[in-house]
């Protein structure tokens, strides 16, 4: 997966790293569930306005790059709620 608005290099843009929702109990063999990023690259190709990147690391963890700070923090907000309560 490497889906972009732009091929520049992300040198000193706002990574965005999709985490492995975490378990609360490790059973043996399970295996490591990541979230899906089409929603999340659907969203970006909808809703921002400057380049951004979706890429998946090596060890298959999708990143996105954004140039903007604040088009990061909507996204992360946006994926990523912090619960209140």
């Amino acid at each position: 997966m490497s889906v972009s608005s732009a091929d520049h290099d992300v040198e000193g843009w706002h990574p965005v790293r999709v985490a492995v929702p975490r378990q609360r109990f490790r059973l043996p063999g399970a295996a490591r569930k990541l979230r899906d990023p089409k929603p999340m690259i659907s969203w970006c190709q909808k809703e921002v306005r400057t380049p951004w990147k979706a890429i998946m690391e090596v060890g298959g963890t999708p990143v996105f790059y954004f140039r903007d700070s604040a088009d990061a923090a909507r996204f992360a907000l946006r994926f990523f709620p912090i619960e209140c309560g």
